[in-house]
């Protein structure tokens, strides 16, 4: 069985949450995600999810994307900060061409998005997906990154591509070496991130990255997976 890590990665880019569109049209206040990255393996990774979320902000209607890893039958893993302020039934979960509702939803009670902590959160399905008989489980440590060594790991979401698309429906992965410690992230010294640096993974920034719309997905480091929340 695939295991888990629960973990919190932080990329390079910051200071926004999850990719949103109105009619078609991106809103810019953020670039590319999973760029450079191929179309991922579903029967490989049929776990991985996509959270799409209506939402309302300065009064226009518009969605948000998201990632999520099936842990069970019915619990959705993803991140906190992409459920926050959204109503159960305004999130449909689609796995391939089916989706299911929500039936209810839980944010980590520490969750600070000021500080970015304990950015976990959970769905809870009406009904599972007849199409997945293969699920994750939680596991693993921290010591995976001892004596500051970085791993070559694959993320996997539903994010924009390097054409500031947003492929519903069509998640990619692409790889990304990690790293982890106090001093591991960009921003090690910032107030955002100083006295919870111990939550965050940190990828050495290349041409293939990992942003908004990527958030609550997998990162699959040595066979194991580590789910990583992007705070961008």
């Amino acid at each position: 069985m695939i295991q888990i890590i629960i973990l919190i990665l932080l990329l390079n880019c910051f200071f926004t949450t999850v990719v949103t569109f109105e009619e078609n049209k991106l809103t810019y206040e953020n670039k590319g995600l999973i760029a450079n990255g191929e179309i991922y393996d579903v029967e490989k990774y049929p776990f991985v999810v996509c959270l799409v979320i209506r939402v309302v902000r300065k009064n226009k209607k518009g969605k948000a994307v998201c990632t999520g890893s099936l842990i069970s039958p019915l619990f959705v893993l993803t991140a906190a900060h992409c459920i926050v302020g959204v109503r159960r039934y305004d999130i449909n979960v689609y796995s391939a061409e089916s989706h299911q509702r929500v039936q209810r939803i839980y944010r980590h009670h520490m969750f600070n998005p000021k500080k970015f902590s304990a950015d976990i959160g959970m769905l809870k399905l009406r009904k599972p997906f007849k199409n997945v008989d293969r699920y994750i489980s939680l596991s693993g440590h921290p010591d995976e990154f001892s004596n500051g060594k970085t791993l070559n790991c694959v993320v996997i979401g539903f994010g924009m591509t390097e054409n500031k698309t947003i492929p519903i429906l069509k998640g990619y992965m692409t790889n990304s070496n990690v790293t982890y410690g106090p001093t591991a992230c960009k921003l090690f010294n910032t107030s955002s991130i100083m006295d919870t640096w111990n939550e965050y993974l940190c990828s050495k920034p290349d041409i293939h990255m990992v942003c908004h719309g990527d958030s609550g997905g997998p990162m699959i480091c040595n066979g194991i997976i580590l789910l990583y929340v992007v705070n961008v």
